[in-house]
């Protein structure tokens, strides 16, 4: 399948490439500077016209089968004999840019009829719409690639943005081979004609490669954001070393470009219209190899973007970073005076780089610049790295695949009792009956510096261990859906742990996650996730026939509070409350123990009381009251004055204690 999309790529690339090359770069040139026409170079640019339009289509033929193959998990025989292909035609999205693209075939073979030896007006308009019809042949491919996976408006910015990946490839890459033939037809013909002809040409596709290779930086920076997302995906996937590997071709294609533009082309210039007299024709054989030598360059990166069209996209793989050492903001976010140290010594450092800048720009004082640059920016550069800088393992840039769910932590604290008390206490203080045998005390899960760890660190510790400390790993006893259960119990328990995490009254400080859990109401099951995203939550745990008056008070402001915003859920705190036979309001509903026993750990010590959480619609829980506790649980007019509290906190800026 690589190998075929690779192919099918580049037929495409060289088709429109070509197209574009004959009607902008060569046409012009040669009506210009050779009379009677240059015959020869546009036969051979016919056969590379022709050729890539069969190849593409033989590709494109090719290419659906595998596809067809691929989705259906049958063999090519069984694509073909049980009818597999017209169904991938009517309904799959691949099958239907297959069907567009297929029906654009037409039209453009039409005018290649007409168009691939312009000697008349109509010809050239014939060649023009084929470059336009070829132009949306290769851009179309993007509908087959990973830009076609993504929705709303942030999937068809990147549908754009590959459309444009590839046509900028198509306007460089598939004009490498055509000027390549028209230095060696230049060669060849040995004529001053020629070479003027051929000067200017390279100017025309100079042009065009400047804007393609600018297309081609600003619509790679998109691709790598929607597909790679963070320096530890590119550095740990096979995604991201494919693409480095493209991107190192590609910055080595743009070098031998740079040499044609500003180190051979002006050498082509001046010469006297008429005569060969002056013409170095070694220049010519020059830039024929160089333009040669970066389409060999451009068939590998096709080759390497076939494989990143079947390769999953970085962003969504766990990354293994390959160093022992990674970068942190943490330590100067705890620290106010460290990190206003750090912007100021980093602000020098940028003036040393500012000032070697200057010095490679600048002819006068050059030596003096540069020494003085580089030795402000090694003299202090190093100051703020130093906080910056901590030890890195190869799951550091792990990301939890288990959301932090009510199950997910009622299942970690089981893992955690069986395998973690014993050294970090059953509260998570550090004091389990072990702890005194460790060579180091074990560490308290409950303080804040649980959160200053990243989950690929904790993933790592738990698996492997940490021999310094005496701590086992894992891996062998615990799957990985049990170490990530384990830690979003060992989080969920430090959030609630934190002093000031939840209090009586809505604070812009940081707030626990509110653990998701499904529920029964009226019949259906929702989860608080997709309550919360419609309004903030209060969610109320009752306990029947003590909290009576509390859900009939609930009932009678239920519409005072709903007009402002607020939703209602209650839930019982016993499997079956049957305390009383009065009907239950409309917002009461049903879930499983694991969703109470979940909360019980933010419900403070008397986990039996009655409680209620308000929840904003990012998910986090902001304010706790306690029956039988001051403040107790608020009334209409407390709960309305903390909604008003929390719509004064927008949502980007409101801060997890930990947020996956």
């Amino acid at each position: 399948m690589t190998f075929v999309r690779a192919l099918h790529y580049a037929s495409l690339l060289s088709l429109a490439g070509t197209l574009l090359f004959a009607a902008f770069v060569a046409e012009p040139a040669l009506r210009r500077h050779v009379d009677g026409g240059y015959s020869a170079f546009r036969r051979q640019l016919a056969r590379v016209i022709w050729g890539s339009l069969a190849l593409g289509v033989l590709t494109g033929l090719l290419w659906l089968a595998l596809e067809a193959s691929s989705m259906s998990a049958k063999t090519l025989a069984q694509v073909f004999a049980q009818g597999i292909i017209p169904i991938v035609l009517a309904r799959t999205r691949f099958g239907h840019d297959w069907v567009l693209r297929g029906i654009l075939a037409i039209p453009l073979t039409l005018c290649l009829f007409g168009g691939v030896r312009p000697a008349t007006a109509m010809a050239r308009v014939c060649l023009w719409m084929a470059m336009a019809l070829g132009a949306a042949e290769l851009a179309m491919i993007a509908g087959a690639g990973h830009a076609a996976a993504g929705t709303g408006w942030t999937g068809g910015l990147h549908l754009i943005g590959d459309g444009a990946h590839l046509l900028a490839a198509g306007a460089w890459l598939g004009g490498l081979l055509p000027l390549a033939l028209l230095f060696a037809g230049a060669r060849r013909g040995h004529a001053s004609g020629l070479a003027l002809a051929t000067h200017q040409a390279t100017l025309r596709f100079s042009f065009v490669g400047i804007l393609a290779v600018a297309t081609l930086l600003a619509t790679g920076v998109l691709n790598a954001v929607f597909l790679v997302g963070s320096i530890s995906a590119l550095l740990g996937t096979d995604y991201g070393h494919l693409l480095m590997l493209k991107i190192a071709l590609f910055l080595t294609m743009v070098t031998f470009a740079a040499i044609n533009r500003e180190w051979l082309m002006p050498q082509l210039a001046g010469v006297p219209d008429g005569s060969s007299i002056g013409v170095k024709w070694d220049i010519l054989r020059q830039l024929q190899r160089n333009a040669l030598i970066e389409a060999g360059l451009g068939t590998i990166v096709l080759l390497i973007v076939g494989a990143l069209g079947t390769t999953p996209p970085a962003l969504h793989m766990q990354p293994q970073w390959p160093l022992p050492l990674r970068l942190t903001l943490d330590t100067l976010k705890a620290q106010p005076t460290v990190r206003t140290e750090a912007i100021a010594m980093g602000v020098v450092a940028v003036g040393g780089v500012a000032l070697l800048a200057f010095g490679l720009l600048r002819p006068r004082q050059r030596m003096f610049q540069l020494l003085a640059g580089l030795f402000i920016f090694l003299a202090v550069g190093w100051w703020p790295l130093q906080f910056m800088v901590v030890t890195a393992y190869p799951t550091s840039f792990y990301r939890s695949l288990v959301p932090l769910t009510a199950s997910s932590i009622v299942r970690g604290r089981a893992v955690y009792a069986d395998n973690c008390a014993a050294c970090h206490g059953i509260d998570g203080h550090g004091d389990g009956p072990l702890a005194k045998s460790t060579p180091v005390k074990p560490a308290d899960l409950t303080a804040a510096h649980s959160f200053e760890q990243s989950d690929g660190d904790l993933f790592w510790w738990i698996s492997q261990g940490i021999a310094s400390g005496g701590m086992p790993g894992f891996a062998t006893a615990l799957d990985a859906q049990q170490r990530w259960n384990v830690i979003n119990f060992i989080y969920a328990r430090a959030a609630a742990a934190q002093p000031r995490a939840l209090q009586s009254r809505v604070t812009a400080g940081p707030a626990p996650r509110a653990p998701d859990f499904t529920f029964q109401q009226r019949g259906t099951d929702q989860t608080l996730r997709q309550l919360v995203e419609q309004r903030p939550v209060l969610l109320m745990f009752y306990e029947l026939p003590r909290s009576q008056q509390r859900l009939h008070q609930l009932a009678a402001a239920e519409s005072i509070l709903g007009a402002a915003g607020l939703q209602l859920l209650a839930l019982p705190l016993e499997a079956e409350d049957t305390g009383s036979a009065t009907p239950l309001p409309d917002f009461a509903a049903t879930a499983d123990a694991d969703a109470v026993a979940a909360y019980h750990l933010f419900m403070g010590k008397n986990t039996a009381a009655p409680c209620e959480f308000l929840i904003d619609r990012a998910g986090f829980l902001r304010a706790h009251w306690e029956a039988g506790t001051l403040p107790g649980l608020p009334d209409e007019a407390a709960l309305l004055a903390q909604l008003n509290l929390l719509a004064q906190l927008p949502l980007p800026q409101q801060v997890s204690v930990h947020a996956h």
